[in-house]
């Protein structure tokens, strides 16, 4: 319930901050948003591996995936609106009406994404499994859950982006003639949050885990009958 709070207040603060700042600029902010997301999760797992030995033995072990999407998150959405502001220093003229509602309904879904984003992060730290009220993948799941909060939306969104836009390397050994079987790209079968509830930095101490055959299509198993 509280991330479900926390990702509609983030809609609508953003929301109202795009309805101020008109259309182009929100669609600016979107773009920078979905860019600075590729980037994070193209890059924190050798810099999250590369910060473990030093956050090791204190408050900030277990935090190095969290801490490194953030970072690389936020320098690039950083540098991008200097970029942009540098470019287009002032507001493009539209009609009124679009200009702001336009801007607001635009900020809205950069809200919703930037919810994902976070929401996602949050999944890599050494956390009980219902945090926040967070629900893990499970078979009697409420329908609406695949969309909101909207951290397997943004999952889907990496994982097509990395398999169609902005695929550049084939499979050594293709599973199939799809796009997403013969690119290289971020979790192609889906198990991020199964493998984060399952392998977070700083849970060593923690008791085994059942294993239910959630990972026995990335291991190329057969699923039990």
């Amino acid at each position: 319930m509280i991330l479900m709070i926390f990702t509609l207040v983030l809609m609508v603060g953003t929301g109202v901050s795009q309805y101020r700042n008109g259309l182009f600029s929100a669609v600016a902010m979107l773009i920078k948003v979905l860019i600075a997301g590729l980037v994070a999760f193209g890059f924190w797992e050798p810099i999250a591996d590369f910060l473990d030995p030093v956050f090791q033995n204190n408050t900030l072990a277990g935090s190095e995936d969290m801490i490194s999407m953030v970072v690389l998150f936020s320098l690039t959405l950083f540098v991008l609106r200097l970029l942009t502001n540098y470019l287009a220093p002032d507001m493009i003229d539209a009609h009124g009406v679009l200009q702001y509602f336009g801007g607001g309904g635009v900020g809205i879904l950069t809200g919703y994404l930037v919810a994902g984003f976070l929401i996602c992060a949050m999944q890599t730290l050494p956390l009980d499994d219902k945090f926040l009220g967070f629900e893990p993948r499970s078979n009697n799941e409420p329908a609406y859950r695949s969309v909101y909060p909207p951290d397997r939306v943004w999952l889907v969104m990496m994982r097509h982006a990395g398999a169609v836009p902005f695929s550049w390397k084939e499979e050594e050994q293709p599973a199939g003639d799809s796009l997403m079987e013969r690119y290289v790209t971020f979790d192609r079968d889906g198990t991020f949050e199964l493998r984060y509830r399952r392998y977070r930095r700083g849970m060593e101490g923690r008791p085994p885990v059942v294993y239910f055959g959630e990972f026995d299509k990335e291991l190329g198993r057969q699923p039990n009958r």
